[in-house]
């Protein structure tokens, strides 16, 4: 009797241990890129976003047709924390039940359902940051993107001054 304890005891604490370190390593990576490294004051600053599915099974990719919905920004021009468009403060941000702001949401929100990253493949989208963040003042701007607990590379570009 004692030794199927034993035993009952020992498959519990590795199925725990199992299910524990299953949740602890992400199952997608972010990785992203500037679509042009140096921009005019004004013009589009915009990043391409690879999510790639590092699991051995199929990943759900559902999400919103609207990227502020879909990610954290880290955004900032010479060190400095670049400013948040007033379009993104009336988004809804990621893991929020509310939005910051009242109003309608500018944008119509639906989720693309359906979306599925097979193992080892990638998700590719293009991701307007200059919508959601005031991009329009010469420097250099650093641009990181979080997606749950996973955050992307640090890309770093240059906005110009514009001679309009």
């Amino acid at each position: 009797m004692k030794s199927s304890w034993k035993v009952l005891f020992m498959v519990v604490v590795t199925a725990v241990w199992i299910s524990a370190q299953a949740k602890s390593k992400a199952t997608f990576s972010l990785s992203i890129q500037a679509v042009q490294s140096t921009v005019k004051g004004g013009g589009p600053v915009e990043v391409e976003v690879t999510k790639t599915n590092t699991s051995n099974f199929v990943l759900n990719n559902s999400r919103t047709n609207n990227p502020g919905e879909n990610y954290l920004f880290e955004v900032r021009r010479d060190g400095v924390p670049a400013a948040e468009s007033e379009e993104l403060r009336h988004l809804r941000k990621p893991g929020s039940a509310h939005a910051e702001k009242e109003g309608p949401i500018p944008y119509a929100t639906s989720y693309l359902l359906g979306s599925k990253i097979a193992p080892q493949e990638t998700f590719k989208e293009t991701i307007p940051v200059s919508t959601y963040y005031d991009t329009s003042q010469p420097g250099k701007y650093t641009i990181q993107l979080q997606q749950g607990k996973v955050k992307s590379n640090v890309v770093t570009l240059t906005v110009e001054f514009s001679n309009i």
